[in-house]
Protein backbone atom coordinates (compact mmCIF):
# COMPACT_ATOMS: atom_id res chain seq x y z
CA UNK A 1 0.00 0.00 0.00
CA UNK A 2 1.30 3.45 -0.98
CA UNK A 3 -0.39 6.77 -0.35
CA UNK A 4 0.10 10.41 0.54
CA UNK A 5 -0.43 11.80 4.04
CA UNK A 6 -1.51 15.31 5.02
CA UNK A 7 0.73 17.28 7.36
CA UNK A 8 -2.07 17.95 9.85
CA UNK A 9 -2.35 14.30 10.90
CA UNK A 10 -1.75 13.89 14.62
CA UNK A 11 0.28 10.67 14.32
CA UNK A 12 3.04 12.42 12.35
CA UNK A 13 6.20 13.51 14.18
CA UNK A 14 6.83 17.22 14.59
CA UNK A 15 9.71 17.14 12.10
CA UNK A 16 7.38 15.82 9.38
CA UNK A 17 4.70 18.44 10.01
CA UNK A 18 6.99 21.41 9.30
CA UNK A 19 6.81 22.85 5.76
CA UNK A 20 10.50 23.82 5.51
CA UNK A 21 12.05 20.99 7.48
CA UNK A 22 14.47 19.86 4.76
CA UNK A 23 16.67 21.39 2.09
CA UNK A 24 15.33 21.32 -1.43
CA UNK A 25 15.48 17.84 -3.00
CA UNK A 26 16.28 15.93 0.20
CA UNK A 27 14.30 13.17 1.94
CA UNK A 28 13.76 12.05 5.51
CA UNK A 29 12.69 8.48 6.34
CA UNK A 30 10.94 7.00 9.35
CA UNK A 31 10.54 3.24 9.88
CA UNK A 32 8.11 1.51 12.24
CA UNK A 33 7.44 -2.23 12.08
CA UNK A 34 6.45 -2.84 8.43
CA UNK A 35 5.59 0.77 7.63
CA UNK A 36 7.83 3.39 6.04
CA UNK A 37 7.18 7.12 6.16
CA UNK A 38 9.11 9.54 3.96
CA UNK A 39 9.09 13.32 3.66
CA UNK A 40 10.47 14.74 0.41
CA UNK A 41 11.07 18.45 -0.10
CA UNK A 42 9.95 18.79 -3.72
CA UNK A 43 9.61 22.57 -3.76
CA UNK A 44 9.34 25.37 -1.27
CA UNK A 45 7.32 25.78 0.83
CA UNK A 46 5.83 22.34 0.19
CA UNK A 47 7.03 18.92 1.21
CA UNK A 48 5.35 15.68 0.17
CA UNK A 49 4.73 12.99 2.81
CA UNK A 50 4.13 9.41 1.70
CA UNK A 51 3.32 6.25 3.61
CA UNK A 52 4.21 2.79 2.30
CA UNK A 53 3.98 -0.79 3.52
CA UNK A 54 5.90 -2.26 0.58
CA UNK A 55 9.20 -0.38 0.96
CA UNK A 56 11.51 -1.22 3.85
CA UNK A 57 14.72 0.55 2.80
CA UNK A 58 15.61 4.27 2.33
CA UNK A 59 16.22 3.94 -1.41
CA UNK A 60 16.62 7.11 -3.50
CA UNK A 61 16.93 7.43 -7.26
CA UNK A 62 20.33 9.06 -8.03
CA UNK A 63 19.06 10.67 -11.25
CA UNK A 64 16.01 12.47 -9.86
CA UNK A 65 16.98 12.49 -6.13
CA UNK A 66 13.44 11.31 -5.42
CA UNK A 67 12.73 8.36 -3.10
CA UNK A 68 11.60 5.12 -4.71
CA UNK A 69 8.33 5.37 -2.79
CA UNK A 70 7.44 8.54 -4.69
CA UNK A 71 8.43 7.06 -8.04
CA UNK A 72 6.29 3.97 -7.46
CA UNK A 73 3.42 6.18 -6.32
CA UNK A 74 3.61 8.25 -9.51
CA UNK A 75 3.58 5.08 -11.63
CA UNK A 76 0.60 3.40 -10.00
CA UNK A 77 -1.64 6.20 -8.69
CA UNK A 78 -2.26 8.11 -11.92
CA UNK A 79 -5.59 6.36 -12.44
CA UNK A 80 -6.74 7.19 -8.92
CA UNK A 81 -5.95 10.88 -9.36
CA UNK A 82 -7.70 10.93 -12.74
CA UNK A 83 -10.83 9.34 -11.25
CA UNK A 84 -10.82 11.80 -8.35
CA UNK A 85 -10.61 14.65 -10.85
CA UNK A 86 -13.53 13.24 -12.84
CA UNK A 87 -15.60 12.77 -9.69
CA UNK A 88 -14.91 16.34 -8.57
CA UNK A 89 -16.25 17.75 -11.85
CA UNK A 90 -19.76 16.27 -11.32
CA UNK A 91 -19.94 15.32 -7.67
CA UNK A 92 -22.93 14.47 -5.48
CA UNK A 93 -21.11 15.37 -2.28
CA UNK A 94 -22.69 17.75 0.21
CA UNK A 95 -21.21 19.36 3.30
CA UNK A 96 -21.82 17.04 6.22
CA UNK A 97 -20.19 15.92 9.47
CA UNK A 98 -21.57 12.39 9.26
CA UNK A 99 -18.92 10.01 7.96
CA UNK A 100 -21.42 7.43 6.59
CA UNK A 101 -22.79 10.11 4.25
CA UNK A 102 -19.26 10.99 3.12
CA UNK A 103 -18.64 7.34 2.22
CA UNK A 104 -22.05 7.09 0.53
CA UNK A 105 -21.47 10.21 -1.61
CA UNK A 106 -18.06 8.88 -2.65
CA UNK A 107 -19.62 5.55 -3.67
CA UNK A 108 -22.20 7.42 -5.76
CA UNK A 109 -19.50 9.44 -7.56
CA UNK A 110 -17.35 6.41 -8.36
CA UNK A 111 -20.35 4.33 -9.39
CA UNK A 112 -21.53 7.00 -11.82
CA UNK A 113 -18.08 7.14 -13.45
CA UNK A 114 -17.90 3.35 -13.75
CA UNK A 115 -21.43 3.16 -15.18
CA UNK A 116 -20.61 5.91 -17.67
CA UNK A 117 -17.49 4.06 -18.86
CA UNK A 118 -19.42 0.81 -19.34
CA UNK A 119 -22.23 2.63 -21.14
CA UNK A 120 -19.81 4.42 -23.47
CA UNK A 121 -18.07 1.15 -24.36
CA UNK A 122 -21.40 -0.44 -25.24
CA UNK A 123 -22.99 2.60 -26.90
CA UNK A 124 -20.25 4.91 -28.28
CA UNK A 125 -21.19 8.59 -28.42
CA UNK A 126 -19.10 10.85 -30.64
CA UNK A 127 -21.39 13.83 -31.19
CA UNK A 128 -21.13 15.41 -27.73
CA UNK A 129 -18.10 16.40 -25.70
CA UNK A 130 -17.00 14.32 -22.75
CA UNK A 131 -18.34 16.81 -20.17
CA UNK A 132 -21.74 17.10 -21.88
CA UNK A 133 -22.03 13.31 -22.10
CA UNK A 134 -21.28 12.80 -18.43
CA UNK A 135 -23.61 15.57 -17.31
CA UNK A 136 -26.50 14.26 -19.40
CA UNK A 137 -25.78 10.67 -18.41
CA UNK A 138 -25.80 11.51 -14.68
CA UNK A 139 -29.06 13.43 -15.08
CA UNK A 140 -30.70 10.52 -16.92
CA UNK A 141 -29.53 8.05 -14.29
CA UNK A 142 -30.88 10.26 -11.49
CA UNK A 143 -34.26 10.60 -13.18
CA UNK A 144 -34.56 6.88 -13.85
CA UNK A 145 -33.67 6.02 -10.25
CA UNK A 146 -36.07 8.53 -8.70
CA UNK A 147 -38.98 8.27 -11.15
CA UNK A 148 -40.71 5.21 -9.68
CA UNK A 149 -40.27 6.51 -6.14
CA UNK A 150 -41.68 9.94 -6.96
CA UNK A 151 -44.66 8.49 -8.81
CA UNK A 152 -45.43 6.33 -5.78
CA UNK A 153 -45.16 9.29 -3.42
CA UNK A 154 -47.42 11.42 -5.61
CA UNK A 155 -50.22 8.85 -5.35
CA UNK A 156 -50.13 8.63 -1.53
CA UNK A 157 -51.97 11.67 -0.11
CA UNK A 158 -51.23 10.76 3.52
CA UNK A 159 -47.55 11.65 3.16
CA UNK A 160 -48.35 15.32 3.84
CA UNK A 161 -50.97 14.63 6.53
CA UNK A 162 -48.68 15.24 9.51
CA UNK A 163 -47.30 18.48 8.07
CA UNK A 164 -50.77 19.81 7.26
CA UNK A 165 -52.06 18.89 10.72
CA UNK A 166 -49.12 20.76 12.28
CA UNK A 167 -50.01 23.83 10.21
CA UNK A 168 -53.59 23.62 11.45
CA UNK A 169 -52.50 23.48 15.09
CA UNK A 170 -49.96 26.31 14.80
CA UNK A 171 -52.39 28.41 12.76
CA UNK A 172 -55.21 28.32 15.31
CA UNK A 173 -57.56 31.28 14.84
CA UNK A 174 -57.48 32.30 18.54
CA UNK A 175 -53.86 31.88 19.60
CA UNK A 176 -52.09 30.76 16.40
CA UNK A 177 -49.01 32.16 14.68
CA UNK A 178 -49.05 35.08 12.28
CA UNK A 179 -49.35 34.62 8.54
CA UNK A 180 -45.64 35.15 7.82
CA UNK A 181 -44.69 32.35 10.22
CA UNK A 182 -47.28 30.01 8.72
CA UNK A 183 -45.96 30.65 5.22
CA UNK A 184 -42.43 29.81 6.39
CA UNK A 185 -43.71 26.60 7.94
CA UNK A 186 -45.54 25.76 4.72
CA UNK A 187 -42.35 26.19 2.70
CA UNK A 188 -40.36 24.16 5.22
CA UNK A 189 -42.75 21.27 5.89
CA UNK A 190 -44.91 20.98 2.77
CA UNK A 191 -43.11 22.60 -0.15
CA UNK A 192 -39.78 20.98 0.75
CA UNK A 193 -41.33 17.51 0.36
CA UNK A 194 -43.10 18.47 -2.84
CA UNK A 195 -39.87 19.89 -4.32
CA UNK A 196 -37.93 16.77 -3.35
CA UNK A 197 -38.50 15.29 -6.79
CA UNK A 198 -38.40 18.50 -8.80
CA UNK A 199 -35.42 17.16 -10.79
CA UNK A 200 -37.77 14.84 -12.72
CA UNK A 201 -40.84 17.05 -12.93
CA UNK A 202 -39.87 18.14 -16.43
CA UNK A 203 -40.11 14.58 -17.75
CA UNK A 204 -43.26 13.54 -15.83
CA UNK A 205 -46.69 13.60 -17.45
CA UNK A 206 -49.00 16.42 -16.42
CA UNK A 207 -51.73 14.19 -15.01
CA UNK A 208 -49.17 12.74 -12.57
CA UNK A 209 -48.10 16.21 -11.38
CA UNK A 210 -51.73 17.22 -10.83
CA UNK A 211 -51.84 14.81 -7.88
CA UNK A 212 -49.48 17.18 -6.03
CA UNK A 213 -51.58 20.31 -6.58
CA UNK A 214 -54.26 19.63 -3.92
CA UNK A 215 -51.58 19.21 -1.23
CA UNK A 216 -49.90 22.46 -2.22
CA UNK A 217 -53.21 24.34 -2.33
CA UNK A 218 -54.33 22.95 1.01
CA UNK A 219 -51.11 24.12 2.67
CA UNK A 220 -51.57 27.61 1.25
CA UNK A 221 -55.21 27.75 2.39
CA UNK A 222 -54.17 26.89 5.94
CA UNK A 223 -51.25 29.34 6.00
CA UNK A 224 -53.32 32.21 4.53
CA UNK A 225 -56.43 31.34 6.60
CA UNK A 226 -58.43 31.24 3.39
CA UNK A 227 -61.74 29.51 2.82
CA UNK A 228 -61.79 26.12 1.16
CA UNK A 229 -63.82 27.62 -1.66
CA UNK A 230 -61.25 30.34 -2.32
CA UNK A 231 -59.97 30.34 -5.94
CA UNK A 232 -56.59 28.72 -6.44
CA UNK A 233 -55.51 30.77 -9.48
Amino acid sequence: MIGTVKRNKTFLPVDFQAKKALPLGESKFLFRHETTLVSFQSKRPKNVILLSTTHQKPEICPETTKPDIMLDYNKTKGGVDAMDQMAYAFTTKRKTKRWPLVVFFNILDLSSIAARVIFQLKYPVDKLSHEDCRQRFNADVGRSMAYAHMVRRSTVPTLQKEALNLLRVVGHTDWGAVRATLLKLDRTLVRSKLDYGSVIYGSVKKHVLRALDPIHHQGLHIALEAFRTSPIN
